[in-house]
């Protein structure tokens, strides 16, 4: 806890918050998909400049292009912004130590692990659920397998990931994480109930 202006008021710390507001073992099912928080992951952001890109291409062996993601030693670069990019992974083996080693001084990495969470959609229907709460277009034409992209849900950041054919993984902060994944189920289950009602 840190203390607020001098005064006895305490507020939490990042890590608390963040702790505070994890999600473990949350499983939602709908006709033909499932929702589930990935709890076993690895995020770190990784923060670079666009004179230092051509090194880190060299030291890590990939960069994805804006709006993709690209595997890369076991686990995943994925776009977010100009000079950054988020590396995931399923896998408590990749650290920030590592990665720092590793890139040396060509980039700044943060490890949001504790931070953010991360939600799968998967199925035969996460397709047409998604479109149903997504705004951007995810369709297969418009965001193809491996395409990323940042949007607002319900008030609050989210990066879209399409990390398979029919699979999606979500990120958001977790500090709003039950905000999020609440909204998330209440459209989700609005979809669904839709689409049952349009094929009776």
């Amino acid at each position: 806890m840190i203390l607020k202006g001098g005064c006895n008021v305490l507020e939490p710390t990042m890590k608390e918050l963040a702790t505070s507001h994890r999600l473990t073992d949350v499983t939602d099912s709908f006709p033909g998909a499932e929702l589930s928080v990935i709890t076993e992951k690895k995020l770190i952001a990784v923060n670079f400049t666009a004179a230092r890109a051509r090194e880190f291409i060299d030291i890590l062996g990939a960069l994805p292009q804006p709006g993709k993601s690209t595997d890369c030693q076991g686990h995943h670069l994925l776009w977010t912004e100009a000079g950054q990019v988020f590396c995931f992974a399923t896998s408590a083996q990749l650290g920030e130590a590592t990665l720092q080693r590793d890139l040396g001084d060509t980039a700044y990495v943060t490890d949001l692990s504790d931070g953010w969470i991360a939600v799968s959609l998967t199925g035969e229907n996460a397709q047409t659920l998604i479109d149903h709460v997504a705004m951007p277009d995810l369709s297969v034409g418009a965001f193809e397998q491996g395409a990323v992209t940042s949007t607002l849900f319900a008030h609050l950041r989210v990066i879209i990931w399409r990390n398979d054919s029919d699979a999606f993984t979500l990120l958001s902060t977790a500090s709003s994480a039950q905000s999020f994944l609440h909204a998330l189920r209440g459209e989700l289950a609005t979809a669904a109930n839709y689409l049952e009602r349009s094929h009776v």
